[in-house]
């Protein structure tokens, strides 16, 4: 079973996005539980109108 943290960014990276659901380990409350969690980063870029998405698996 999987679940999945989930960060919205405006103006940001995906990069930037992922690094901060690591260091502040967003995902520790769920991977016990579930053993693989989705970590889920979205960003919009408010001058191009674009997103970008990354999905990054973390392992127990």
């Amino acid at each position: 079973m999987y679940t999945f943290v989930l960060e919205l960014k405006k103006d940001e990276t995906v990069d930037t996005a992922i690094k901060q659901m690591k260091e502040k380990e967003y995902f520790q409350k769920f991977i016990k539980e579930y053993k693989n969690v989705l970590l889920v980063a979205i960003c919009y870029d408010s001058k191009t109108k674009n997103h970008n998405c990354k999905i990054e698996r973390i392992y127990l």
